[in-house]
């Protein structure tokens, strides 16, 4: 499959390439099945046996990451994996990116604790700060922010958090998004206080947002967008 090259479907494929990665996946090791169960005990034991804490088609640090198994995520660092490593899916996300996506907000900022890039995001994918925007963890924004996330970081020309967080993130993740025309004001606040620069261009994706826009939300988009009040 290749990517679509207009420029206004490109979020599109984001929720296309979502789609992959762990979606139908289960634990493949004994490690990953233990993690997911919650099973502390029985993963330190695991790993003190020898199981391989990097082994798996999907990898254990990315199961304790959606899954916000803190205790397991400590546990694997001080084993030595790689926090920043990038799963070998179609999303190539880092733990932190899939701790966002499920929304794990404990797991996040375990991670980012042990070292995560706050930053770090494969090509063609939304950085963290994005995700957690879009999906309105206020809590994993703030925690983000105060590790050095940019929050006037463009992912494409307008697209930012503060875009994520007025209703971006349901174009740009159909699955796993929130409701379509879901807007997270407090998040924006937030982001604007870091970055009162911020622009909506009027392209394409903008002009989606303003149609499935709700209540409040349009008004937000709309003193948001190049031009407008």
């Amino acid at each position: 499959m290749t990517r679509p090259r207009i420029p206004g479907l490109k979020l599109m494929w984001i929720s296309l390439t979502s789609l992959m990665g762990c979606h139908g996946v289960t634990p493949a090791t004994p490690l990953s099945q233990a993690i997911v169960a919650g099973d502390v005990k029985k993963v330190e034991a695991l790993l003190k046996a020898g199981q391989s804490p990097d082994e798996g088609p999907v990898l254990p640090i990315v199961w304790a990451a959606r899954a916000g198994q803190v205790d397991s995520i400590r546990l694997l660092v001080a084993a030595g994996v790689d926090v920043n490593t990038m799963d070998d899916g179609g999303n190539r996300w880092t733990p932190l990116q899939h701790a966002l996506h499920k929304r794990k907000s404990d797991a996040a900022r375990a991670l980012v604790e042990a070292g995560a890039d706050v930053s770090r995001h494969s090509a063609g994918q939304m950085p963290p700060l994005m995700m957690a925007a879009g999906y309105g963890d206020l809590r994993s924004v703030k925690m983000l922010l105060d590790h050095g996330a940019d929050a006037s970081f463009e992912f494409q020309p307008g697209i930012t958090a503060t875009w994520a967080a007025a209703g971006g993130m349901t174009l740009a993740d159909l699955t796993d998004g929130p409701p379509m025309g879901t807007c997270f004001p407090e998040i924006v606040r937030l982001l604007r206080e870091k970055a009162p620069n911020v622009r909506f261009h009027r392209n394409t994706e903008t002009r989606f947002l303003r149609v499935v826009a709700k209540n409040e939300c349009a008004a937000l988009i709309e003193s948001l967008t190049e031009g407008g009040s």
